[in-house]
């Protein structure tokens, strides 16, 4: 079974004896629903790639994540067509980006995303316009952070 998405390809043999082909698979960095078994399924039919790919201490060009349980999922045809998730994933890169971080985590969306690829001078702005905004969003500690 071959996976093909814009950034990388994954090749699994073991799903089915013909050979399918996927293109772009729409990676939305959004929360994806999961069962246990399918990991079971994966682990027991690919224990050497994800055994492989945890032992690396940093990440690397051969590595699999979490998604390879997702198109396996979907491959099997184990999935249920549902409306787009009330998400959005934001690419924080600056500090001039506070207004639409503050849009954001203000907005009514059920799932943030928030990717911090952003230079060392930046971070501590970014950092302190986060905390301040979502302390005011947040007031009080879930029951996991007492």
């Amino acid at each position: 079974m071959v996976f093909t998405t814009i950034w990388e390809t994954t090749t699994m043999e073991s799903i089915t004896d013909e050979t399918l082909s996927f293109s772009i698979l729409r990676n939305d960095h959004l929360s994806i629903p999961f069962k246990k078994s399918i990991f079971m399924e994966v682990w027991d039919k690919e224990y050497n790639l994800l055994d492989q790919t945890c032992s690396n201490k940093f990440r690397n060009i051969s590595d699999v994540s979490v998604w390879l349980m997702r198109y396996w999922r979907i491959a099997k045809g184990e999935f249920y067509p549902s409306k787009k998730i009330s998400g959005k994933y934001l690419n924080i890169t600056n500090r001039n980006q506070t207004a639409e971080i503050e849009s954001a985590i203000t907005s009514k969306l059920k799932v943030l995303c928030l990717n911090d690829n952003i230079a060392e001078d930046d971070y501590v702005v970014v950092e302190n316009t986060l905390k301040k905004l979502l302390s005011s969003k947040f007031p009080l500690k879930s029951q996991f952070e007492v």
